[in-house]
This record gives C-alpha cells, sequence and structure tokens, in this order.
C-alpha cells in the first residue's frame, strides 16, 4: 500500500544540467546560493548512481532546507523542496523506506516558493490522487482528476510524462487510464531532453517506451504494448541498458504481462502493476546501473 501512495518520478520532468563545481562532500559551510548548488548535485549523484547514499542525502537535503532562507533564491530553494519529495518518492519505491509523509508538503512548499515553474503541480496532483484513491475520498479525487488538463497545459512535453505513469494505474472505470493513453498519443517531444538519454536520465529513451507500453497494456492494446516494448529494445542504450531483461521478459511472454491488467476488471486498482510504482520506477530511466 505505501508504494501506492508514490509516483514514479519519470525523470525526465525533473530537469538537465549538470555543476562542474567541487563542493563539501556534506555541503557545509557553504553560502546559501552555493549551498542549494551542492544540494542539486548531490540528489542527482543519489538519483542516478549512488544509491547507496540515498538516505543520507535526503536528511541532508532536509538540513539545507531548514538551513537556506527565504528571499535569496526561492526559485531555486523551491527546486530544492522538489528534490526532496523526488528523493522520498525514491526511498519508499525502491528501498522500502516510509518517507510518504514529507512528500506532498515538500511539493506544497515547492509550488509556493516557484509558482512560475510548471512542471511542479502535476506531481503534486499524482500524489493527491492516489492519496485520495487510497482513502476512498471519492470527492477529493474528482477535484484532483479535474485539474489535471489546467495543470499539465502549460509545460505539456514534460507533464504529460509526468502524471500519465500513476494516472494509467487507477481502474478503468474512472476514466484516467483511458485519458492517460490519449494525453501520450497527443504528446510531442519538443526539447531536447525527451529525443535523446542524458547524463541525468541515461536510459531515457528505451524507458519512455515503457511508459507508453504499460499504458497500453493498462487499457488492453495488446499490438501498442507489444510495438513500444519491442521498441525500447531498438531504442538508444538499449543494448547496455540494465533493465533490458525487463522488457525482454514481457515480450517472450506477452499474455503474463498482459493478464494482470485484464484481471482487475473495469473497477480493480493496478496501481502496483504499472512500472511507475515499482521497485524499478526511477532507475528505469535514471539509474547507471541496475540497483540490486
Amino acid at each position: 500500500m505505501r508504494r501506492w501512495l508514490v509516483l514514479s518520478a519519470l525523470g525526465v520532468a525533473l530537469a538537465c544540467g549538470d555543476s562542474a563545481v567541487e563542493y563539501p562532500d556534506d555541503c557545509s559551510g557553504l553560502a546559501p546560493q552555493d549551498a542549494l548548488a551542492c544540494g542539486e548535485a548531490r540528489f542527482w549523484a543519489a538519483h542516478t548512481e549512488d544509491y547507496a547514499r540515498r538516505p543520507e542525502v535526503y536528511e541532508l537535503l532536509g538540513r539545507l532546507l531548514e538551513e537556506i532562507p527565504e528571499g535569496i533564491d526561492d526559485a531555486a530553494l523551491g527546486e530544492l523542496h522538489f528534490r526532496r519529495a523526488a528523493l522520498g518518492i525514491e526511498l519508499v519505491l525502491e528501498h522500502g523506506i516510509d518517507r510518504t509523509a514529507d512528500i506532498v508538503p515538500h511539493l506544497e512548499e515547492s509550488i509556493r516558493l516557484a509558482p512560475e515553474n510548471p512542471k511542479f503541480p502535476p506531481w503534486l496532483d499524482s500524489m493527491e490522487l492516489v492519496i485520495a484513491f487510497a482513502r476512498g475520498d471519492e470527492v477529493a479525487f474528482a477535484q484532483v482528476s479535474d485539474r489535471i488538463d489546467a495543470n499539465v497545459a502549460p509545460y505539456p512535453v514534460g507533464n504529460v510524462l509526468s502524471i500519465t505513469g500513476t494516472m494509467s494505474g487507477f481502474p478503468l472505470a474512472s476514466g484516467l487510464p483511458q485519458r492517460a493513453v490519449a494525453m501520450l498519443e497527443a504528446w510531442e517531444c519538443t526539447e531536447d531532453w525527451c529525443a535523446r538519454n542524458t547524463d541525468r536520465a541515461p536510459y531515457s529513451q528505451p524507458g519512455l517506451q515503457v511508459h507508453f507500453a504499460d499504458a497500453y497494456a493498462r487499457v488492453g492494446n495488446r499490438a501498442k504494448a507489444r510495438e513500444h516494448l519491442e521498441a525500447a529494445l531498438l531504442a538508444e542504450g538499449a543494448d547496455a541498458w540494465p533493465y533490458r531483461d525487463w522488457v525482454e521478459t514481457r515480450l517472450a511472454d506477452l499474455d503474463g504481462y498482459l493478464a494482470p491488467f485484464e484481471a482487475v476488471g473495469e473497477d480493480g486498482s493496478a496501481l502496483a502493476l504499472v512500472y511507475a510504482n515499482s521497485s524499478t520506477g526511477c532507475t528505469l530511466c535514471h539509474g547507471r546501473t541496475r540497483l540490486e
């Protein structure tokens, strides 16, 4: 159940770029602007490769957020709240460490501090959808569902990918999986980060195909699910992809891949079935090595 209360953090929505500056390992003794940059660097290292340090970096980011005052660079401060929320999601999904209670407050702070950043609201929507669903709060679930399109619209190239992985897991009766497929079919890659693998998402191209495959599997479109799984194996970097076998296994038994989605019917939840809520929900695209 805890895993169902988080969304993957499809990384392409998290941002791009690297810092060449060297900072103290614990980011201590730095001016606020440098501390923000140091926290950003520590997040990306833990997110993509230094998996064992994720709990430590989570605590480090918490300390920085307590120490760095508002008013110096609120956009970057909001980004750091977003990073800690993303790392909290990752700890829950991929490490079984419960940080669920912290995630929504950090997302809310990211929006408060950087209201002009269009990528934050869909992450909050994803979290609140799952929480409302888990609680059986139909009113809240409907309210969040109704605001999805408006929150995706300011930055569709990133936001469609951020929220559709979670949308795909809800009951077909909710209409959200069908909406997710429609959004993905209308999606266009209009920026460089989604067209190639990057340092921060070294396997985004095969991972993106899995994202589409899961959405189609959820609505029972066997042909499209197969098409995207096959495309994953041909995508840039797929030969070295640590999770290549994830796709090969599903292609070898497509019925076995689709059957659990079919078994839940119209009213059942598939939140535990979609990759976005799995133990590889983040590293599938972002991980340089396999998370064991």
